[in-house]
Protein backbone atom coordinates (compact mmCIF):
# COMPACT_ATOMS: atom_id res chain seq x y z
CA UNK A 1 0.00 0.00 0.00
CA UNK A 2 1.40 3.58 -0.87
CA UNK A 3 3.16 5.19 2.31
CA UNK A 4 1.20 7.72 4.03
CA UNK A 5 2.47 10.06 6.74
CA UNK A 6 -0.13 11.90 8.97
CA UNK A 7 1.81 14.83 8.26
CA UNK A 8 1.16 15.09 4.29
CA UNK A 9 -2.55 14.14 5.18
CA UNK A 10 -4.91 17.10 3.56
CA UNK A 11 -7.63 16.58 6.15
CA UNK A 12 -7.56 16.77 9.62
CA UNK A 13 -8.46 13.21 11.37
CA UNK A 14 -11.83 14.22 12.15
CA UNK A 15 -12.71 15.53 9.16
CA UNK A 16 -11.19 12.73 7.30
CA UNK A 17 -13.32 9.99 9.70
CA UNK A 18 -16.31 12.17 9.10
CA UNK A 19 -15.52 11.53 4.81
CA UNK A 20 -15.59 8.02 5.55
CA UNK A 21 -18.30 7.86 7.39
CA UNK A 22 -20.46 9.34 4.89
CA UNK A 23 -18.78 6.83 2.57
CA UNK A 24 -19.56 4.27 4.22
CA UNK A 25 -23.61 4.74 4.59
CA UNK A 26 -23.15 5.47 0.72
CA UNK A 27 -21.44 2.14 -0.27
CA UNK A 28 -24.61 0.27 1.56
CA UNK A 29 -27.45 2.72 -0.14
CA UNK A 30 -25.64 2.53 -4.06
CA UNK A 31 -27.24 -0.72 -4.79
CA UNK A 32 -30.47 0.86 -3.83
CA UNK A 33 -31.70 2.54 -7.20
CA UNK A 34 -35.26 3.04 -6.92
CA UNK A 35 -36.57 6.54 -7.37
CA UNK A 36 -38.49 7.25 -4.23
CA UNK A 37 -38.17 11.30 -2.94
CA UNK A 38 -36.79 9.68 0.33
CA UNK A 39 -33.93 8.10 -1.35
CA UNK A 40 -33.42 10.95 -3.54
CA UNK A 41 -32.94 12.90 -0.31
CA UNK A 42 -30.55 11.38 1.42
CA UNK A 43 -28.38 10.35 -1.52
CA UNK A 44 -27.91 13.89 -2.29
CA UNK A 45 -27.71 14.98 1.39
CA UNK A 46 -24.54 12.57 1.50
CA UNK A 47 -23.19 14.18 -1.87
CA UNK A 48 -23.77 17.51 -0.43
CA UNK A 49 -21.97 16.61 2.79
CA UNK A 50 -19.12 14.92 1.03
CA UNK A 51 -18.71 17.67 -1.23
CA UNK A 52 -19.13 20.44 1.30
CA UNK A 53 -16.55 18.83 3.60
CA UNK A 54 -13.93 18.48 0.57
CA UNK A 55 -13.88 22.01 -0.92
CA UNK A 56 -13.88 23.44 2.82
CA UNK A 57 -10.87 21.15 3.78
CA UNK A 58 -8.67 21.07 0.94
CA UNK A 59 -6.36 23.06 -0.73
CA UNK A 60 -8.05 24.66 -4.01
CA UNK A 61 -4.92 23.23 -5.61
CA UNK A 62 -5.15 19.78 -4.96
CA UNK A 63 -8.45 19.42 -6.82
CA UNK A 64 -8.83 20.55 -10.47
CA UNK A 65 -11.24 19.34 -13.47
CA UNK A 66 -8.23 18.21 -15.36
CA UNK A 67 -8.82 14.59 -14.21
CA UNK A 68 -12.68 14.76 -15.84
CA UNK A 69 -11.43 15.48 -18.98
CA UNK A 70 -8.40 12.16 -18.63
CA UNK A 71 -8.46 10.23 -21.24
CA UNK A 72 -10.02 7.56 -18.92
CA UNK A 73 -13.01 9.93 -18.34
CA UNK A 74 -13.61 11.94 -21.59
CA UNK A 75 -16.00 9.07 -23.48
CA UNK A 76 -17.84 8.75 -20.54
CA UNK A 77 -18.48 12.74 -20.28
CA UNK A 78 -19.18 12.95 -24.06
CA UNK A 79 -22.03 9.89 -22.85
CA UNK A 80 -23.50 11.83 -19.82
CA UNK A 81 -23.87 15.07 -22.61
CA UNK A 82 -25.53 12.98 -24.90
CA UNK A 83 -27.41 11.97 -22.13
CA UNK A 84 -28.86 14.86 -21.45
CA UNK A 85 -29.25 16.12 -24.98
CA UNK A 86 -31.50 13.40 -25.57
CA UNK A 87 -33.75 14.38 -22.87
CA UNK A 88 -35.04 17.03 -25.19
CA UNK A 89 -36.48 14.22 -27.41
CA UNK A 90 -37.50 11.41 -24.50
CA UNK A 91 -40.71 10.61 -24.27
CA UNK A 92 -40.77 11.23 -20.55
CA UNK A 93 -38.86 14.27 -19.86
CA UNK A 94 -40.11 14.16 -16.05
CA UNK A 95 -38.45 10.31 -15.37
CA UNK A 96 -35.83 10.83 -17.69
CA UNK A 97 -34.72 14.40 -15.26
CA UNK A 98 -35.19 11.90 -12.18
CA UNK A 99 -33.43 9.49 -13.62
CA UNK A 100 -30.62 11.55 -14.72
CA UNK A 101 -30.03 13.41 -11.79
CA UNK A 102 -30.30 10.01 -10.35
CA UNK A 103 -26.92 9.09 -12.57
CA UNK A 104 -25.08 12.42 -11.41
CA UNK A 105 -25.27 11.88 -7.65
CA UNK A 106 -23.99 8.29 -7.80
CA UNK A 107 -21.44 9.26 -10.48
CA UNK A 108 -19.93 12.10 -8.51
CA UNK A 109 -20.03 9.99 -5.24
CA UNK A 110 -18.00 7.25 -6.44
CA UNK A 111 -15.48 9.89 -8.04
CA UNK A 112 -15.24 12.06 -4.70
CA UNK A 113 -13.83 8.90 -3.53
CA UNK A 114 -11.90 7.78 -5.53
CA UNK A 115 -10.05 11.42 -6.06
CA UNK A 116 -9.75 11.49 -1.78
CA UNK A 117 -8.51 8.12 -1.82
CA UNK A 118 -6.04 8.58 -4.42
CA UNK A 119 -4.63 12.20 -3.13
CA UNK A 120 -3.67 10.78 0.16
CA UNK A 121 -6.88 12.06 1.76
CA UNK A 122 -6.89 8.96 4.50
CA UNK A 123 -4.74 7.58 6.28
CA UNK A 124 -3.91 3.81 6.03
CA UNK A 125 -5.49 3.11 9.52
CA UNK A 126 -8.44 5.08 8.14
CA UNK A 127 -8.75 2.94 5.09
CA UNK A 128 -8.19 -0.30 6.58
CA UNK A 129 -11.67 0.29 9.54
CA UNK A 130 -13.66 1.56 6.09
CA UNK A 131 -12.58 -2.02 4.86
CA UNK A 132 -13.09 -4.07 8.22
CA UNK A 133 -16.61 -1.85 8.76
CA UNK A 134 -18.00 -3.00 5.42
CA UNK A 135 -16.92 -6.72 6.39
CA UNK A 136 -18.72 -6.28 9.99
CA UNK A 137 -21.87 -5.08 8.81
CA UNK A 138 -22.33 -7.62 6.03
CA UNK A 139 -20.92 -10.23 8.65
CA UNK A 140 -24.14 -9.71 10.51
CA UNK A 141 -26.31 -9.43 7.34
CA UNK A 142 -24.64 -12.99 6.22
CA UNK A 143 -25.08 -14.23 10.43
CA UNK A 144 -29.26 -13.06 10.50
CA UNK A 145 -29.71 -14.47 7.09
CA UNK A 146 -28.18 -18.29 8.21
CA UNK A 147 -30.44 -17.53 11.64
CA UNK A 148 -33.92 -16.49 10.51
CA UNK A 149 -33.99 -17.61 7.03
CA UNK A 150 -35.96 -14.77 5.93
CA UNK A 151 -36.72 -15.65 2.52
CA UNK A 152 -38.43 -18.55 1.11
CA UNK A 153 -39.64 -19.25 -2.56
CA UNK A 154 -42.38 -21.16 -3.90
CA UNK A 155 -43.38 -21.46 -7.55
CA UNK A 156 -40.42 -19.03 -8.03
CA UNK A 157 -42.21 -16.82 -6.37
CA UNK A 158 -40.37 -15.03 -3.32
CA UNK A 159 -41.82 -14.44 0.33
CA UNK A 160 -39.56 -12.41 2.94
CA UNK A 161 -39.54 -11.48 6.46
CA UNK A 162 -36.93 -8.59 6.01
CA UNK A 163 -36.70 -5.23 5.51
CA UNK A 164 -33.78 -5.81 2.56
CA UNK A 165 -34.71 -7.89 -0.67
CA UNK A 166 -33.04 -10.76 -1.39
CA UNK A 167 -31.07 -9.10 -4.49
CA UNK A 168 -30.08 -6.14 -2.38
CA UNK A 169 -28.24 -8.85 -0.11
CA UNK A 170 -26.93 -10.70 -2.44
CA UNK A 171 -25.74 -8.48 -3.91
CA UNK A 172 -23.75 -7.40 -1.34
CA UNK A 173 -22.54 -10.36 0.23
CA UNK A 174 -21.61 -11.47 -3.58
CA UNK A 175 -19.35 -8.58 -3.37
CA UNK A 176 -17.63 -9.06 -0.47
CA UNK A 177 -16.75 -12.75 -1.05
CA UNK A 178 -15.51 -11.88 -4.35
CA UNK A 179 -12.98 -9.64 -2.35
CA UNK A 180 -12.08 -12.40 0.30
CA UNK A 181 -11.81 -15.09 -2.36
CA UNK A 182 -9.20 -13.27 -5.02
CA UNK A 183 -7.50 -10.96 -2.47
CA UNK A 184 -4.67 -11.61 -0.40
CA UNK A 185 -5.52 -9.52 3.06
CA UNK A 186 -2.80 -10.74 6.09
CA UNK A 187 -5.19 -9.60 8.88
CA UNK A 188 -7.83 -11.28 8.00
CA UNK A 189 -5.98 -15.00 7.38
CA UNK A 190 -6.86 -16.40 10.74
CA UNK A 191 -10.77 -15.70 10.18
CA UNK A 192 -10.72 -15.86 6.26
CA UNK A 193 -12.10 -19.32 5.87
CA UNK A 194 -14.62 -18.60 8.33
CA UNK A 195 -15.96 -15.83 6.86
CA UNK A 196 -16.00 -17.62 3.16
CA UNK A 197 -18.27 -20.12 4.65
CA UNK A 198 -20.98 -18.08 6.30
CA UNK A 199 -20.97 -16.00 3.01
CA UNK A 200 -21.38 -18.20 1.03
CA UNK A 201 -24.44 -20.29 3.07
CA UNK A 202 -25.82 -17.11 2.85
CA UNK A 203 -25.84 -16.07 -0.38
CA UNK A 204 -27.03 -19.50 -1.21
CA UNK A 205 -30.01 -18.78 0.80
CA UNK A 206 -31.02 -15.60 -0.83
CA UNK A 207 -30.86 -17.60 -3.97
CA UNK A 208 -30.29 -14.70 -5.74
CA UNK A 209 -29.16 -16.03 -9.05
CA UNK A 210 -27.26 -13.93 -10.69
CA UNK A 211 -24.69 -12.91 -7.58
CA UNK A 212 -24.45 -16.60 -7.44
CA UNK A 213 -23.62 -16.84 -11.52
CA UNK A 214 -21.40 -13.91 -11.42
CA UNK A 215 -19.26 -14.73 -7.90
CA UNK A 216 -18.60 -18.45 -9.81
CA UNK A 217 -17.81 -17.06 -12.90
CA UNK A 218 -15.69 -14.02 -12.02
CA UNK A 219 -13.55 -16.76 -9.23
CA UNK A 220 -12.90 -19.59 -11.78
CA UNK A 221 -11.49 -16.56 -14.40
CA UNK A 222 -9.38 -15.29 -11.73
CA UNK A 223 -7.91 -18.07 -11.25
CA UNK A 224 -7.89 -19.33 -14.44
CA UNK A 225 -6.23 -16.13 -15.27
CA UNK A 226 -3.66 -16.41 -12.77
CA UNK A 227 -2.89 -20.44 -13.87
CA UNK A 228 -2.14 -19.05 -17.41
CA UNK A 229 0.31 -16.73 -16.07
CA UNK A 230 1.93 -19.53 -13.53
CA UNK A 231 1.16 -17.17 -10.01
CA UNK A 232 -1.56 -18.14 -8.02
CA UNK A 233 -3.16 -21.65 -7.96
CA UNK A 234 -6.92 -22.39 -6.30
CA UNK A 235 -6.21 -22.81 -3.07
CA UNK A 236 -8.22 -23.71 0.22
CA UNK A 237 -10.01 -20.52 0.30
CA UNK A 238 -11.39 -21.58 -3.38
CA UNK A 239 -12.15 -25.54 -1.76
CA UNK A 240 -14.11 -23.85 1.31
CA UNK A 241 -16.05 -21.77 -1.01
CA UNK A 242 -16.83 -24.27 -3.30
CA UNK A 243 -18.22 -27.11 -0.03
CA UNK A 244 -20.20 -24.01 1.44
CA UNK A 245 -22.16 -23.45 -1.98
CA UNK A 246 -22.73 -27.40 -2.32
CA UNK A 247 -23.96 -27.57 1.53
CA UNK A 248 -26.30 -24.31 1.33
CA UNK A 249 -28.08 -26.67 -1.46
CA UNK A 250 -29.00 -29.05 1.14
CA UNK A 251 -29.34 -26.57 3.75
CA UNK A 252 -32.44 -24.86 2.09
CA UNK A 253 -35.00 -25.40 -0.49
CA UNK A 254 -34.40 -21.86 -1.62
CA UNK A 255 -31.78 -22.21 -4.57
CA UNK A 256 -33.43 -25.20 -5.71
CA UNK A 257 -36.97 -23.77 -5.97
CA UNK A 258 -35.62 -20.98 -8.37
CA UNK A 259 -34.37 -23.61 -10.89
CA UNK A 260 -36.57 -25.15 -13.37
CA UNK A 261 -36.86 -28.72 -12.20
CA UNK A 262 -37.88 -30.72 -15.57
CA UNK A 263 -37.37 -28.41 -18.55
CA UNK A 264 -34.52 -25.41 -18.36
CA UNK A 265 -36.25 -24.08 -21.14
CA UNK A 266 -39.77 -23.37 -19.72
CA UNK A 267 -39.61 -20.05 -17.44
CA UNK A 268 -43.34 -19.87 -18.03
CA UNK A 269 -44.03 -19.65 -14.01
CA UNK A 270 -40.52 -17.40 -13.10
CA UNK A 271 -41.95 -13.62 -13.12
CA UNK A 272 -37.89 -12.94 -12.69
CA UNK A 273 -36.52 -14.35 -15.85
CA UNK A 274 -40.44 -13.18 -17.69
CA UNK A 275 -39.78 -9.65 -16.99
CA UNK A 276 -36.09 -9.60 -18.15
CA UNK A 277 -37.50 -11.17 -21.89
CA UNK A 278 -40.32 -8.83 -21.58
CA UNK A 279 -38.09 -5.49 -21.19
CA UNK A 280 -36.19 -6.95 -24.31
CA UNK A 281 -38.85 -6.95 -25.99
CA UNK A 282 -40.20 -3.66 -24.89
CA UNK A 283 -36.83 -2.34 -25.37
CA UNK A 284 -36.60 -3.05 -28.74
CA UNK A 285 -39.95 -1.92 -29.76
CA UNK A 286 -38.33 1.69 -28.02
CA UNK A 287 -35.62 1.53 -30.15
CA UNK A 288 -37.21 0.38 -33.39
CA UNK A 289 -39.34 3.81 -33.47
CA UNK A 290 -35.81 6.05 -33.76
CA UNK A 291 -33.08 3.54 -34.06
CA UNK A 292 -30.24 6.41 -34.60
CA UNK A 293 -31.28 8.21 -31.31
CA UNK A 294 -33.58 6.28 -29.38
CA UNK A 295 -36.17 7.12 -27.26
CA UNK A 296 -34.07 9.35 -24.76
CA UNK A 297 -33.16 8.67 -21.80
CA UNK A 298 -35.97 7.77 -19.12
CA UNK A 299 -38.49 6.45 -22.13
CA UNK A 300 -37.93 2.86 -21.04
CA UNK A 301 -41.08 3.88 -18.34
CA UNK A 302 -43.34 4.57 -20.86
CA UNK A 303 -44.20 1.88 -23.32
CA UNK A 304 -47.42 -0.52 -22.02
CA UNK A 305 -48.33 0.71 -18.44
CA UNK A 306 -51.30 -1.79 -18.90
CA UNK A 307 -48.89 -4.75 -18.60
CA UNK A 308 -48.63 -6.13 -15.14
CA UNK A 309 -44.93 -6.48 -15.05
CA UNK A 310 -44.73 -2.70 -15.40
CA UNK A 311 -43.44 -2.71 -12.10
CA UNK A 312 -40.86 -5.08 -12.25
CA UNK A 313 -39.81 -3.38 -16.11
CA UNK A 314 -38.92 0.09 -14.28
CA UNK A 315 -35.79 -0.80 -15.33
CA UNK A 316 -34.27 -2.34 -18.12
CA UNK A 317 -32.28 -4.93 -16.35
CA UNK A 318 -29.69 -5.02 -19.23
CA UNK A 319 -27.24 -1.87 -19.83
CA UNK A 320 -27.22 -3.05 -24.21
CA UNK A 321 -31.00 -2.85 -24.14
CA UNK A 322 -31.52 0.27 -22.30
CA UNK A 323 -28.38 1.76 -23.73
CA UNK A 324 -30.17 1.17 -27.68
CA UNK A 325 -33.68 2.28 -26.34
CA UNK A 326 -32.91 5.06 -24.79
CA UNK A 327 -29.91 6.17 -26.64
CA UNK A 328 -30.21 4.62 -30.11
CA UNK A 329 -27.55 3.49 -32.37
CA UNK A 330 -25.40 6.68 -31.26
CA UNK A 331 -25.45 5.95 -27.65
CA UNK A 332 -24.87 2.09 -28.23
CA UNK A 333 -21.93 3.04 -30.36
CA UNK A 334 -20.30 5.25 -27.16
CA UNK A 335 -21.16 2.33 -24.93
CA UNK A 336 -19.58 -0.34 -26.68
CA UNK A 337 -16.03 1.82 -27.35
CA UNK A 338 -15.99 2.46 -23.51
CA UNK A 339 -16.63 -1.29 -22.66
CA UNK A 340 -13.76 -1.89 -24.48
CA UNK A 341 -11.95 0.33 -23.30
CA UNK A 342 -12.68 -0.77 -19.68
CA UNK A 343 -12.21 -4.60 -20.68
CA UNK A 344 -9.19 -3.66 -22.25
CA UNK A 345 -7.88 -1.90 -19.43
CA UNK A 346 -8.77 -4.57 -16.63
CA UNK A 347 -7.28 -7.29 -18.56
CA UNK A 348 -3.68 -5.31 -19.03
CA UNK A 349 -4.24 -4.54 -15.04
CA UNK A 350 -4.21 -8.49 -14.37
CA UNK A 351 -6.39 -11.08 -12.94
CA UNK A 352 -7.92 -8.87 -9.99
CA UNK A 353 -9.82 -5.84 -12.22
CA UNK A 354 -10.58 -8.01 -14.71
CA UNK A 355 -12.53 -11.03 -12.41
CA UNK A 356 -13.96 -7.65 -11.02
CA UNK A 357 -15.20 -6.42 -14.45
CA UNK A 358 -16.46 -9.65 -15.54
CA UNK A 359 -18.24 -9.42 -11.88
CA UNK A 360 -19.86 -6.45 -12.54
CA UNK A 361 -20.60 -7.10 -16.52
CA UNK A 362 -22.83 -10.01 -15.44
CA UNK A 363 -24.94 -8.18 -13.10
CA UNK A 364 -25.43 -5.59 -16.09
CA UNK A 365 -26.59 -7.73 -17.82
CA UNK A 366 -29.38 -9.14 -15.53
CA UNK A 367 -29.82 -6.23 -13.51
CA UNK A 368 -31.05 -2.79 -12.72
CA UNK A 369 -29.83 0.50 -14.93
CA UNK A 370 -27.05 2.55 -16.11
CA UNK A 371 -27.37 4.92 -12.46
CA UNK A 372 -25.63 1.43 -10.81
CA UNK A 373 -24.31 0.01 -14.06
CA UNK A 374 -22.28 3.00 -15.19
CA UNK A 375 -19.15 1.78 -12.57
CA UNK A 376 -18.46 -0.45 -15.94
CA UNK A 377 -18.19 2.57 -17.58
CA UNK A 378 -15.80 4.46 -15.51
CA UNK A 379 -13.24 1.31 -14.88
CA UNK A 380 -10.05 2.12 -16.63
CA UNK A 381 -10.72 5.25 -13.71
CA UNK A 382 -11.26 3.30 -10.99
CA UNK A 383 -8.03 1.43 -12.13
CA UNK A 384 -6.11 4.13 -12.17
CA UNK A 385 -7.31 5.73 -8.91
CA UNK A 386 -6.65 2.23 -6.84
CA UNK A 387 -4.04 0.17 -8.50
CA UNK A 388 -1.19 1.76 -6.61
CA UNK A 389 -3.67 1.21 -3.26
CA UNK A 390 -3.93 -2.06 -3.89
CA UNK A 391 -0.92 -3.29 -4.99
CA UNK A 392 0.29 -5.57 -1.71
CA UNK A 393 -3.17 -7.19 -1.57
CA UNK A 394 -3.94 -8.37 -4.97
Amino acid sequence: MIKIKSDNLPFTEFTSNLLLILFLIYFFLFNISNYSSIMFFVKITLLISILTLKFLKIKDSSFSIKPLLSNDLILFLFFNLFILLSLIWTQNFQFGIKKFIHLIIQTLTVLSFLFLLSNNSFSQKQIKLFFYSIISITSLMAVFILIFSPYSFENFNIKRNFFLTHVYTGRLLSFVLLILLITKIKSLKKINVFLIIIYSLALTLTAYRTAIIAILISTILFYVFNFIQKREKPGIKVLIFTLSMLAGLFISENLNERLPQNNFTDFSSDLSIISRLNAIEEGLKIWKANPVLGGGFGSFLTTDESNPLRKTLKYPHNIFIETLAELGLLGFLLLLLMLYKSLNSAYREGAFYFSFFIYLLIFSLTSKDLTINFILLIFPFIISRTSGILKNYI
